[in-house]
C-alpha cells in the first residue's frame, strides 16, 4: 500500500499506519488490548501480528485491516485463517 504514494517505506509520503483486527466468524471487533487472542498476537511497537499455533484455536479466522492515518479511506484487508 505504501508505494501507491511513496517510496514504498511505509512512513515518507503515506504517513503513519495502523492495524485492526475483526473475527470473521462473528464479526465482532478484537481489541488489540484483549490481545492474546485464540494465539493472534499483534507488536504495535513493530506493527507485526503473529500466531502461535500453541494457543489457537481449532478453527479460527481473523481479518487484519491495515489503514493509513492520514488517508484512512485506504485500507488493505487480509482474513487470516487458522486450523489446528
Amino acid at each position: 500500500m505504501s508505494s501507491v504514494c511513496g517510496n514504498a517505506d511505509g512512513l515518507t509520503e503515506c504517513g503513519s499506519r495502523y492495524l485492526s483486527f475483526k473475527n470473521k466468524l462473528t464479526g465482532q471487533p478484537i481489541d488489540e488490548t484483549n490481545m492474546p487472542y485464540f494465539g493472534y498476537s499483534y507488536d504495535p511497537s513493530t506493527g507485526e501480528a503473529y500466531l502461535d499455533p500453541s494457543q489457537a484455536a481449532a478453527h479460527m479466522v481473523v481479518t487484519v485491516t491495515i489503514s493509513l492515518e492520514l488517508y484512512p479511506t485506504v485500507q488493505w484487508s487480509e482474513d487470516v485463517t487458522s486450523t489446528v
